[in-house]
């Protein structure tokens, strides 16, 4: 039984392949494609939304593979699974009213004693036309859906430890320039280009095309805003999406739903 979203791109070949993955793993009970935004983004927004899929989330999985085997959970941009295994979960009613239910089934499918593999395939993903207004909305929404939906510290610790270097080099750079500490500031300051730096080019090496020098300053913003994003998802916890409001919990798990008063996202 296979799952799809309409804003990708599979080839031709990748249903195969990740058909002859599951069936060929010990004890796998789904399968996923990991995605990939290939396409030259044209927005700051697009820039954006790429790099937290090609220059975070993607490598923190592909480290994850490599280090483990499979995945703790499912990215369900395309996913495929036995029918045994959605027997086992009981036809998916266990995760009825998750906001993030594709990695909820996976965490699922680890609690029955079975794998999450993923295909040696990508897939790609449409990401085109963000304003930086809905860049920041859909980084949100991520940050969300990641303290409910993401349940290994050991995938999470890469990822906030890289924010941590940033932060540090960005706060150590401002108390030098202010003290005028001038030659601490630039070894400081060199810690958030490289930070900066590395999400480009785990970007490049995952298969996304090349960021123009327009928007360099992208990756550092995100880095930057990430903190203030985390804190409005922990004061403010709920998340609009898809014409919908959905209020959370403390832990940002789905709380109740109400219909949308805003526009739709």
């Amino acid at each position: 039984m296979a799952f799809g979203d309409s804003d990708t791109r599979p080839h031709p070949y990748s249903l195969r392949l990740a058909v002859e993955k599951l069936l060929t793993t010990d004890r796998a009970g789904s399968v996923f494609v990991p995605v990939v935004a290939a396409e030259a983004s044209q927005t700051a927004g697009d820039v954006g939304a790429t790099l937290m899929l090609n220059g975070l989330y993607g490598p923190a999985v592909a480290d994850t593979v490599r280090r483990t085997g499979d995945m703790p959970f499912i990215m369900g941009q395309l996913m495929v699974f036995r029918r045994e295994t959605l027997k086992s979960l009981h036809d998916l009613r266990s995760v009825r009213g998750e906001l993030v239910d594709d990695m909820r089934i996976g965490m699922d499918v680890v609690a029955a004693g079975l794998r999450n593999v993923v295909s040696q395939d990508t897939l790609p993903v449409v990401i085109r036309g963000l304003g930086l207004l809905e860049f920041a909305r859909m980084f949100r929404r991520w940050l969300i859906f990641s303290r409910s939906g993401l349940p290994a510290w050991s995938f999470k610790l890469p990822l906030w430890l890289r924010g941590a270097e940033f932060w540090l080099g960005f706060l150590m750079a401002l108390l030098a320039l202010l003290n005028r500490q001038y030659l601490i500031a630039i070894p400081a300051a060199a810690t958030v280009v490289a930070v900066s730096v590395s999400m480009v080019r785990l970007h490049r090496a995952l298969g996304g095309a090349a960021i123009g020098w327009r928007h360099a300053w992208v990756p550092a913003a995100i880095l930057l805003l990430s903190p203030l994003v985390l804190a409005s998802a922990i004061v403010k916890p709920e998340v609009a999406w898809r014409g919908r409001t959905y209020q959370l919990d403390a832990s940002s798990k789905l709380h109740r739903r109400e219909p949308a008063h805003a526009h739709r996202t």
